[in-house]
């Protein structure tokens, strides 16, 4: 899905790998949920290593202002199926860490 550059303070990034059923099932929860995403892999994406993950999916948003990235979530797919979609793009809007 496509970003519209500007649209949010945050990009929400889902960190994955090939032959992941829970990162399959976490794309279709954004795509049906219709929020906005960037896909990277494990491998390429320093802040996974640095906070000593082990599992994907794990969810991260990128702060446009800052170039930082804080996790969106705990339990990875659990845990983005617990948030609403209201409650994600608050957070991509940057209206607060609140969940």
């Amino acid at each position: 899905m496509k970003i519209q550059k500007g649209e949010y303070k945050f990009e929400l990034v889902m960190v994955s790998s090939d032959n992941c059923s829970y990162c399959d099932n976490s794309k279709e929860y954004l795509n049906n949920n219709t929020l906005p995403y960037r896909v990277v892999n494990y491998a390429m994406f320093p802040p996974f290593k640095e906070g000593g993950f082990t599992t994907v999916p794990q969810f991260f948003l990128f702060n446009r202002e800052t170039a930082e990235y804080e996790l969106l979530c705990d339990q990875g797919y659990v845990g983005l199926t617990r948030l609403s979609r209201d409650a994600i793009l608050a957070r991509l809007r940057g209206w607060g860490h609140e969940l």
